[in-house]
């Protein structure tokens, strides 16, 4: 929240994906052209059951904050270790299509008391595991946080990404498709988020080009992960986090079957018959049905 320039407030351990928008700035690169240079940040859950779940989305990462508790009376660093297996196995992945990525070491809540790791131990694992940066933070007392938002700006290699041309359409389009989303609203037929898109003020007038444009807007914003289309029914998911939520509280229902078997049965895993925390439920038990 605080890195995303949003005011600290005590929270519960998150289990879902979240996206926040850290920066975004407009640079002029030549007479009259200018380019948005937007960075998002994930906000991935690292207990072991959203683990499966969360690392399936490491593509295209500029800057991985590798985050760990540096009072654990056992390990401190299993997660570390754990995640940074997981960074190189996405990037190798990526094969020729891989950015250039930097790899910082956190350490959160230095408000908390001392580090309970040597100096030495934490210079160690930055070599084995060839991190960039180290950065111990709090953000309850600001501590840290403008070191650490000033070297992931200045990580990003801006010229190595793919570069995509838009005209203030395709921004009205897309700044209409975010309202959307913070609205809360949960899933759209593609039909009527355009049709709502024309009512919308300063819509532009209906052209044959229009929809395509808008169409085109949809799949970008897909491939940065902040909406879904489902392969039915033409319907949008506006909350594409939520599967991650489903998606895990289902691994942890199949981990903690009685007989051992590690699964679920179908007709429980359709009807939402698992466990999970009431309030990341969908209230509609419907649109419930529908996503799962």
């Amino acid at each position: 929240l605080v890195l995303s320039g949003q005011a600290f407030r005590a929270t519960d351990s998150t289990h879902g994906r979240y996206v926040w928008t850290f920066d975004s700035q407009e640079v002029e690169i030549d007479s009259g052209r200018y380019e948005t240079r937007e960075t998002l940040l994930w906000d991935l859950a690292g207990q072991p059951g959203y683990r499966l779940i969360h690392q399936l989305h490491l593509n295209e990462i500029a800057v991985a904050l590798v985050l760990f508790d540096a009072r654990s009376e056992t390990d401190p660093f299993t997660g570390v270790r754990y995640w940074d297996r997981a960074l190189r196995q996405a990037w190798l992945l990526q094969g020729d299509s891989a950015l250039p990525m930097k790899k910082f070491l956190v350490s959160a809540r230095a408000d908390r008391g001392r580090i309970g790791v040597s100096s030495e131990r934490i210079q160690s694992l930055l070599r084995d595991l060839n991190l960039d940066g180290y950065f111990e933070t709090s953000a309850k007392e600001g501590w840290g946080i403008e070191s650490l938002a000033r070297a992931i700006r200045e990580a990003i290699v801006w010229e190595a990404f793919p570069k995509v041309s838009s005209s203030e359409l395709f921004q009205n389009i897309k700044a209409f498709l975010l309202t959307q989303k913070k609205t809360g609203r949960l899933l759209s037929i593609t039909d009527d988020l355009y049709h709502e898109f024309l009512k919308a003020r300063k819509a532009p007038i209906e052209t044959e080009e229009l929809r395509a444009h808008f169409d085109t807007c949809l799949g970008l914003m897909e491939s940065r992960g902040l909406i879904m289309h489902l392969n039915f029914g033409n319907l949008v998911l506006l909350q594409p986090e939520l599967l991650d939520i489903y998606a895990s509280a289902l691994v942890n229902a199949a981990r903690d079957e009685p007989d051992g078997m590690g699964s679920i049965f179908e007709e429980d895993a359709r009807e939402g018959r698992f466990r999970m925390p009431e309030d990341e439920r969908i209230k509609d038990k419907e649109r419930e049905r529908l996503l799962l």
